[in-house]
This record gives structure tokens, C-alpha cells and sequence, in this order.
């Protein structure tokens, strides 16, 4: 070989060598790009979990203050006084719902199927409690009609407590 053909072979050898360089050097920034951006997906869609998680759990905890003060006030009450109460502890089921709602549609299958449940709880005490209204079939008078209202709650606090547990179980995954 004379020195002209190992000149051009040396050239050559570097300019393919520099093509496949280059082109490894490409792969692996669209490789890890494309990691990154899976990953940042990830943490905002967990981040957007986190917060309706939250939400539903904060609502919940409101929820649960109003129905203390409704079944356990302290101080003498008023046919008025219990319908406000009632009121205030109905608004809260509905915002307990919407939330619900939104965790339905973001969370994963058990995180979603136990918000529905918390939904449903809600559902229920809000039919019961405005089917109780004076001037309605069942009486907020009657104790059997507070009996069934505290046990559609106690179900809400047992599908709460359960959909913390998977709520958390999910964040971590």
C-alpha cells in the first residue's frame, strides 16, 4: 500500500469514526432525553395526585368536624340550629363528591375504586339527611333516623381510612 492510500485510509477511518461517534453521542442524548421527559411526566402526574389526594382527605377532615358538631353539640339546639348544621355538613358532601370525582379520574384502580366508595358513603348521608328536613317523610326528630345517618358515616370513615392507606401505598410506588 503507498503512503497515498494509507493517508486517504487514515482519513476515511477518522471520518467514519467520527460519523459513529457522533452518531452514539446522539443516540444517547435522545435515549436520555427521553428518559428525563418520561420521568418528568411521572412526577407531575404524581404530583397532581398528591394534591387531589389531599384535597379529598382535607374535605373528609372538614366533613368530619361538621358531623361532630351536628351529632354531638354540647349546647341546646333549635329546630333552626340543627338545620343549618345539617346544611353546612350537606355542602360539605357535595365537595366531598366533586373531589371524589377527581381523584376517580386520576388515581389508579384502587386508589379510584375507594374514592367512589367515599363518594357513595357521601351520597347516601346527603339523601338521608335531606329526606330528614322537616316537612319530609322521615324526621330529623326520630332516632332511628340518626342511627342510619351514623352508620353511613362510620361507612365514609372506614372507606376514608382505607383509601389513605392505598392513597399512600400509590404515592410511594
Amino acid at each position: 500500500m503507498s503512503d497515498m492510500d494509507a493517508g486517504l485510509a487514515a482519513i476515511l477511518g477518522a471520518a467514519v469514526g467520527g460519523i459513529l461517534g457522533a452518531s452514539g453521542t446522539l443516540g444517547t442524548a435522545l435515549v436520555s432525553g427521553r428518559l428525563q421527559g418520561r420521568n418528568s411526566h411521572e412526577q407531575w402526574q404524581r404530583d397532581g395526585r398528591r394534591a387531589a389526594y389531599s384535597e379529598l382527605l382535607r374535605f373528609a377532615a372538614d366533613l368530619e368536624q361538621e358531623i361532630d358538631g351536628l351529632y354531638h353539640s354540647r349546647t341546646p339546639r333549635t329546630p333552626n340550629d340543627v338545620v343549618e348544621q345539617a346544611e353546612r355538613v350537606i355542602e360539605r358532601l357535595h365537595a366531598l363528591r366533586a373531589t371524589a370525582a377527581t381523584v376517580m379520574v386520576e388515581g389508579p384502580p384502587g386508589v379510584s375504586r375507594l374514592a367512589a366508595s367515599m363518594a357513595d358513603y357521601a351520597k347516601l348521608l346527603r339523601d338521608h339527611l335531606i329526606d330528614g328536613d322537616p316537612g319530609h317523610e322521615t324526621s330529623w326528630e326520630d332516632d332511628s333516623f340518626w342511627d342510619t345517618s351514623m352508620g353511613y358515616f362510620v361507612g365514609l370513615r372506614a372507606s376514608t381510612e382505607k383509601f389513605t392507606s392505598e392513597a399512600q401505598k400509590a404515592l410511594d410506588q
